[in-house]
């Protein structure tokens, strides 16, 4: 938009969120299964049917939730897998608490004694390091799929707007694992799973390559504001 307006005066960095730190591991004791069922962590978005071809009903709100049940049924019985449901947004007040959703789609699901919940409160850095600890993740938080991809977990976002497509698809070069809302489907997430599980060392090993490029433009924002403050 500003190239449009003739405006070139401006730099490109990144978000700052690939700067943040995880917590240690001692400070999830417990989290984290100790046994060698591959670790899969699902962010669902409370919000995530506001955006969606229905605007926001309650019938799409449902089919999300259909949507999401079915997929980490496949997880628990398909891959064997363990699958940690993992809130970003604590939100007691104004209904977007990613708890809600999560909740309900641990309730609907088969195999509960592969499925935690986290309902305890953690701060960003703790929820990083328990992403990190992943060897796949699903998101529909912009913000849970920084803290996978920048802790080279190989990400499956699901975009409800240009933001995801823009990160996660171009800065990253992943837009292959980028899936929009209004595709939202069981068949389709599947088949994603399926290639993301299949190649998931290759895309760590171009995560790790990438990532640290992103970082030095992250680190910019912080520079350019010093030089501003200092002029």
């Amino acid at each position: 938009y500003l190239e449009k307006i003739g405006y070139n005066k401006f730099v490109s960095t990144a978000d700052s969120a690939f700067l943040l730190d995880p917590m240690p591991l001692k400070k999830i004791d417990g989290v984290i299964p100790h046994d060698s069922k591959p670790l899969i962590g699902i962010c669902i978005s409370e919000s995530l049917s506001r955006y969606s071809k229905l605007n926001g009903s309650k019938t799409e709100y449902n089919t999300h939730i259909d949507v999401m049940v079915k997929v980490i049924d496949y997880l628990t019985e398909q891959l064997d897998a363990n699958v940690l449901l993992i809130p970003h947004v604590y939100d007691t007040v104004g209904g977007h608490d990613d708890r809600v959703i999560e909740h309900t789609c641990y309730n609907k699901s088969k195999n509960k004694n592969k499925i935690k919940l986290i309902e305890e409160e953690y701060s960003p850095d703790i929820l990083k390091e328990i992403i990190s600890h992943c060897d796949l993740f699903i998101g529909s938080r912009m913000h849970s799929t920084i803290a996978a991809v920048s802790t080279y977990v190989p990400t499956i976002a699901i975009a409800y707007s240009h933001k995801t497509h823009g990160i996660i698809g171009t800065l990253l070069e992943q837009e292959e694992y980028v899936i929009d809302v209004k595709e939202m489907e069981y068949d389709n997430i599947v088949s994603k799973i399926d290639s993301a599980w299949k190649d998931r060392k290759m895309i760590k090993k171009k995560l790790e390559i990438k990532i640290p490029v992103i970082k030095e433009k992250s680190a910019l924002n912080g520079k350019l504001v010093k030089e501003i403050l200092c002029s």
